[in-house]
């Protein structure tokens, strides 16, 4: 019996003029019992409520890149291609960071991932709530800018590599800098998928290593 049984019930009781006997008897007969329903109900939100919790958190940990706490490869592309299928509209950014080995074989791994972690942060901070970034490989990071031109793009790509040029991190006392190439795209009707849109930013970031590092080359420049 659910609660609105209960009241139907008790209301035809009360307007039919049954005994006061009768009524106490059927109220203490029914409340037991929507006491169990109530309970089963409570019980089943709550169970259903952490089952949503622990498959967010879940679907997090498996997106997320655990050192950056950015999107993973695999979360990146999923989410990009997405973007791509929706707004052809995009700008698509390429990133490395310069003489990364030469960091872990100087300084340790250890500093390796704090310049991974900084860098990351750098790049959620000079970008919007809405592009989608993430760590492709050890020291390689990709952002689709969603509804960006070219020349925006550059604004963006611009930012971020003066930012992290300025950047100093503080390893155990040793103050460390580094620099990154990237690579930049704009979205046409040349690039049939979003996977050719990939492939020739990073042709855009094989030139900027060529050009000497620290530098932003866009396709239209090679």
């Amino acid at each position: 019996m659910e609660g609105y049984q209960f009241s139907f019930m008790l209301a035809v009781m009360i307007f039919t003029h049954q005994p006061i006997q009768h009524i106490a008897e059927f109220i203490s007969l029914s409340l037991p019992l929507l006491g169990y329903v109530f309970a089963v109900i409570i019980l089943g939100r709550k169970n259903g409520l952490e089952a949503y919790q622990n498959a967010l958190q879940n679907h997090m940990l498996m997106s997320l890149d655990s050192l950056s706490n950015l999107l993973n490869r695999r979360a990146w592309y999923e989410a990009s291609r997405r973007r791509w299928d929706e707004d052809k509209g995009i700008s698509f950014m390429m990133l490395d960071i310069d003489h990364f080995k030469k960091v872990n074989d100087t300084y340790g791994h250890e500093c390796g991932d704090k310049v991974i972690a900084k860098i990351s942060s750098i790049l959620l901070e000079q970008t919007r709530e809405y592009d989608i970034i993430g760590r492709l490989s050890g020291e390689e990071f990709g952002i689709v800018l969603p509804q960006t031109n070219l020349g925006e793009a550059q604004e963006v790509a611009e930012r971020i590599r003066h930012a992290i040029e300025n950047t100093t991190i503080d390893y155990n006392g040793i103050m460390v800098q580094v620099t990154v190439s990237i690579g930049l795209i704009q979205s046409s009707d040349m690039v049939s998928d979003f996977s050719s849109l990939v492939v020739l930013g990073d042709k855009c970031l094989y030139n900027a290593k060529e050009q000497g590092r620290n530098c932003v080359i866009s396709y239209e420049e090679i």
